[in-house]
């Protein structure tokens, strides 16, 4: 019979470990982006019909 709790706590694992290295390469282009020179933030409007868009609520 398969050890189920191992290979849970594997899976567990591995995915806890993944989930730390993409956080840390985020955090690394974050920095990179932040020490660049143009920093100017812009925000895409990437709705392809904006009249049937709901109106946002403020």
């Amino acid at each position: 019979m398969p050890d189920y709790k191992k290979m849970y706590l594997t899976l567990v694992d591995e995915v806890s470990n993944t989930i730390d290295r993409l956080t840390a390469v985020l955090q690394k282009a974050e920095e990179i982006y932040i020490e660049s020179d143009d920093t100017e933030i812009q925000i895409a409007d990437f709705r392809q019909d904006k009249e049937k868009q709901p109106p946002h609520k403020q």
